[in-house]
């Protein structure tokens, strides 16, 4: 009955003779297979011909407009010069991209017209939050430390609770120590509000609507581009210089570092989105808060060694000396030195006596500056973890009050 419509549209009504939800299908081949109607990096499932719209996928109709005009162009363009049959078909297809064009204009008409009247003010209302978002474009949001960034939407929705609010999830790219790749982030809400609301104070908007897009551009590809070389670094060379905030702490049972939901990124084969993409922190771990956790990029700098506080050591100065060359001797040996057990004799052991407040913990200190490595301490309940971490950044471990590591003996006389 409907073989030769392009697009159906069914009236649908309730028990009691109130207008539903619209049943919409496309039945048009020419028009459901456009070249840009159906893209890869939309998650919309491909629309079949005798199945309904979903709304995702009428949202989707929707913002497909643009692309169906240029598939149009293209194939006006493609017909010079045919004949016949030939000729036939490729009018079949401009018949049914016209006729597609013509129902988006028509049936949204409406959110149309009021869209455009709410783009000119910058502003938007949460019942067209749909015309803003959809798969595919970069939006920009704030994170926990303040700093810009951007996301690529993978899907949105609207989630019909009391109150509603808005769905978005997307992907941004980070680094987990070894590869780059995609990471799906979820979660973003846009909670139901009252009339018009500018849309750069959403959580997250599209990132055509920044004030500022072409010198945010810049930062966020420079950021990147420093991360890429901290990620090539010796991470525990770096430290942040504590003014504000610069750590978001991981909870204790979780890995801060985000796992990858698709496909690595070869290293060095970055493009320009895939830079604005990128994360703006680095996962590392605190020595002074004891906690793994995320920190910004840009506010990481070199660190400044101090081996000349070894002259507050109230020892003799050769002392210090013998201190000094030990240390230094230890921390420029070559890796190929082993003792004849494995892995035995390359490490640096002291055993500090005394009563407290002769310099046991600042001995310590003394030896990691002159090192130039990181200085960790720990407790009983945590020796595993951090003799780990020691041996993996290369590190000064304090065992404080390491007597309490000893297994209790008796001397038998």
């Amino acid at each position: 009955m409907f073989a030769r419509y392009i697009i159906v549209v069914v009236k649908t009504f309730t028990a009691q003779g109130v207008p539903d939800d619209d049943e919409i299908a496309i039945r048009g081949d020419a028009l459901r297979e456009a070249p840009n109607f159906n893209t890869e990096d939309t998650s919309i499932p491909k629309i079949e011909k005798t199945s309904p719209l979903t709304a995702d996928q009428l949202e989707h109709f929707y913002h497909k407009i643009a692309d169906l005009r240029k598939d149009l162009l293209d194939i006006e363009k493609s017909k010079d010069g045919l004949e016949g049959q030939e000729l036939d078909n490729v009018a079949e297809k401009i018949f049914q991209l016209d006729a597609g064009i013509k129902f988006i204009t028509e049936y949204f008409s409406e959110a149309i017209h009021k869209k455009v009247g709410l783009r000119e003010q910058g502003t938007i209302t949460f019942e067209l939050l749909w015309t803003l978002f959809r798969p595919g474009i970069l939006v920009y949001k704030k994170n926990l430390l303040g700093e810009g960034c951007l996301h690529r939407v993978q899907r949105c929705r609207y989630v019909k609770t009391k109150p509603p609010w808005y769905y978005i999830e997307a992907s941004f790219i980070s680094f987990d120590g070894e590869d780059y790749g995609y990471i799906h982030e979820y979660d973003f809400r846009i909670p139901q509000f009252p009339g018009q609301r500018p849309i750069s104070s959403l959580p997250l908007y599209p990132f055509e609507f920044h004030a500022d897009r072409e010198e945010e551009e810049k930062r966020l590809i420079e950021r990147a581009e420093r991360a890429f070389v901290l990620n090539d670094r010796v991470m525990h060379r770096y430290l942040y210089e504590y003014k504000g905030h610069a750590l978001c702490r991981a909870p204790e049972s979780r890995n801060p570092i985000p796992k990858y939901s698709s496909i690595p990124i070869a290293r060095g084969l970055f493009t320009t989105e895939q830079k604005l993409l990128y994360s703006p922190v680095l996962y590392g771990f605190s020595f002074g808060d004891r906690i793994w956790g995320a920190f910004s990029v840009l506010r990481l700098k070199e660190v400044q060694w101090k081996p000349e506080i070894i002259e507050f050591l109230s020892i003799p100065p050769v002392n210090k000396d013998f201190l000094r060359s030990v240390v230094q001797a230890n921390a420029t040996k070559q890796d190929n030195f082993d003792d004849i057990v494995q892995d035995k004799g390359k490490s640096l052991i002291g055993l500090f006596t005394g009563p407290p407040g002769v310099g046991k913990t600042l001995t310590a200190e003394v030896m990691a500056e002159i090192a130039e490595r990181p200085f960790a301490t720990t407790a009983q309940k945590a020796l595993d973890s951090a003799l780990d971490l020691g041996s993996r950044w290369n590190a000064v471990v304090l065992l404080d009050e390491a007597d309490v590591f000893s297994p209790n003996t008796t001397t038998k006389t």
